[in-house]
């Protein structure tokens, strides 16, 4: 925000042209040109960020269905998402499912329920713990048996997690 403050009052000095300053600034001409219009056009909070969220949802449910799926859902707590699309759905609203699940999971994420979010589970390969040279962690896999392993050949690998070096493979 300092920039452009600046940028339009070197502006108004009238000592460098358009192009001199967007160069000046590093900035392109386009920018400063969008600048020097916001500022004539809003004043002084022309400097402000702007929000980049849609001003205009197209899909959104209207605010009374909304409230209607809401009231549903307080009177049945314990219906499922396909009970209220059934009944939502016998109301003659042609995409129940797309509504209730919407307005349900933005209910939920409105609601505090003071239960932490589920633990994100990483890729199963990778290792659980930070390994930052070779031999510092190694891991051990039993492959079990499969269609093409008989009984008395059931391979153990023995891995190390830095290099991801192979350092036995038993059978």
């Amino acid at each position: 925000m300092e920039q452009r403050i600046q940028f339009i009052t070197d502006w108004l000095r009238k000592t460098h042209t358009v192009i001199d300053l967007c160069a000046l600034y590093g900035i392109s001409r386009k920018s400063g040109y969008k600048w020097i219009e916001r500022y004539l056009r809003e004043g002084p909070d022309w400097v402000l960020d702007r929000s980049h969220s849609a001003r205009v949802i197209a899909n959104k449910t209207p605010l009374v269905v909304e409230q209607a799926l809401m009231q549903m859902r307080a009177v049945h707590p314990t219906w499922g998402h396909a009970s209220c699309c059934t009944r939502w759905a016998a109301a003659a609203d042609t995409d129940a499912a797309t509504r209730v699940h919407g307005v349900r999971h933005a209910q939920e994420e409105r609601a505090d329920h003071g239960q932490a979010r589920r633990r994100a589970i990483g890729h199963p390969g990778r290792p659980s713990s930070v390994v930052s040279c070779p031999n510092d962690s190694w891991s051990a896999d039993f492959k079990g048996s499969s269609g093409w392993v008989t009984e008395l050949q059931l391979p153990l690998t023995v891995t190390d997690n830095f290099s991801r070096y192979l350092l036995e493979c038993k059978g």
